[in-house]
């Protein structure tokens, strides 16, 4: 019998799908500094592998490399923003360690209307709405602070 199903992935590269596959494995193992080489490769080979990105921005993510793990979460949600809803709230939490408080609120909304979250992450989102709200009052009014050394 032959059954014809639903391609694995959204690239059809071989080599890509062998380095990300490659990556997979490396990242079960912890060893993240090889597994975003592989990813690299993967995205090199197909600039579309959308998986590849997602991943990637994970690794990064994981090893606080947040500058990149923002900007490969944006590429994955350029490709497709509706592909893994749930990366989202990863983005915003990047975003938000790195001071970026109107992107998290955009994209801590999106993972709200797009994800469907269990109840302990919404509370946490919430919390997060409310922080980045906090944070961008503060910015707009600065309060004057002088400390001084009692000792």
């Amino acid at each position: 019998i032959l059954c014809f199903g639903q391609d694995k992935y959204s690239s059809k590269d071989k080599t890509a799908i062998r380095s990300y596959e490659k990556a997979s494995y490396f990242l079960d193992l912890n060893r993240f500094s090889e597994a975003k080489v592989e990813l690299n490769y993967a995205v090199k080979q197909d600039d579309e592998f959308i998986e590849a990105y997602l991943l990637l921005a994970d690794a990064y993510r994981v090893t606080f490399d947040l500058v990149n793990a923002k900007l490969t979460y944006r590429k994955a949600f350029a490709i497709n923003p509706d592909f893994a809803p749930e990366r989202y709230f990863y983005l915003a939490e990047c975003e938000i360690k790195t001071g970026d408080y109107q992107e998290a609120i955009s994209h801590l909304n999106s993972y709200l209307s797009k994800a469907k979250p269990q109840e302990k992450r919404l509370s946490l989102t919430n919390k997060y709405l409310k922080d980045c709200d906090f944070a961008l009052l503060a910015l707009k009014n600065p309060v004057s602070f002088k400390p001084e050394n009692l000792g």
